[in-house]
């Protein structure tokens, strides 16, 4: 392509990334749209591009211009997470999860980490889908099994084939079974100290005062802002710079969050 060609397809993309910045979507979109027909092998418009249809809630087209971002570079950490966003949100969990985890090791390999945290809730709300669906399946596969199993004791029963004392024993145990397979089934307590104490949700930037009490990063900062530096629990003077990563937290939160994907709050 003529250098003369690539300039004005960088003109128009630095117009699209003005307009989105200015929440006009569609002369984004546009903008995007002609950089795109100058100059078809940058990646950056086709993802930028996806993000607006992101944006308006467009998944298909969202899932179309991720596509054609990875097809002009497969390394693409931005391409792999929309693309996997799109997919989640158009049903096909699995192939979204997978898009996703390549998006986490693609930037887990950079020093900048691009789209980490948006990575790790797109991960979590598509292992939430898959957790959701396959509970609603475990719950209506265990409710027809237990039908067939007490249907198949009277059956017996009416045939003469066991006592009714025989048919009272095997019901009780049935009971107690499915009983404990439903005990299996509930959702473990979210424990404590696994919430930020302002907002009491789960952290994804723990950090510990001086006092010893952790909050969400961001949450805590803008207490600072607004109210002054003081610890909002303790009501003792604390500021930004006593504050230190909880990084026991954080690795609780993601164990938690791993073995208990309905707990994750989209």
């Amino acid at each position: 392509m003529a250098m003369k060609g690539r300039d004005e397809a960088e003109r128009f993309r630095v117009l699209g990334n003005e307009a989105y910045k200015d929440g006009r979507l569609e002369d984004a979109i546009n903008f995007y749209t002609r950089a795109i027909t100058l100059d078809a092998d940058d990646v950056r418009p086709w993802t930028n591009r996806a993000l607006c249809w992101l944006q308006k809630g467009d998944w298909e087209q969202v899932i179309a211009d991720s596509r054609q971002a990875l097809n002009a570079d497969e390394e693409s950490v931005k391409g792999h997470y929309l693309l996997g966003r799109g997919l989640v949100e158009m049903g096909d969990d699995e192939e979204g999860l997978r898009k996703l985890v390549k998006a986490k090791t693609l930037s887990s390999c950079k020093k900048e980490r691009p789209y980490e945290m948006e990575i790790h809730k797109a991960l979590y709300r598509a292992k939430k889908h898959i957790w959701l669906r396959e509970d609603k399946e475990r719950e209506k596969n265990t409710a027809e099994a237990r039908q067939s199993i007490f249907a198949m004791i009277s059956r017996l029963e009416e045939l003469s084939q066991v006592s009714k004392e025989e048919a009272d024993h095997r019901r009780k145990q049935m009971d107690s079974l499915f009983n404990w397979v439903e005990e299996k089934r509930k959702r473990a307590d979210i424990p404590d100290y696994l919430h930020c104490r302002i907002t009491m949700d789960f952290m994804e930037d723990p950090v510990v005062t001086k006092q010893g009490i952790t909050y969400e990063r961001e949450q805590l900062l803008a207490h600072f802002r607004q109210n002054g530096d003081y610890d909002p629990y303790t009501r003792e003077r604390t500021n930004a710079k006593d504050l230190v990563p909880n990084l026991a937290v954080k690795r609780a939160t993601e164990h938690f969050l791993d073995n208990n994907p309905w707990a994750f709050d989209c």
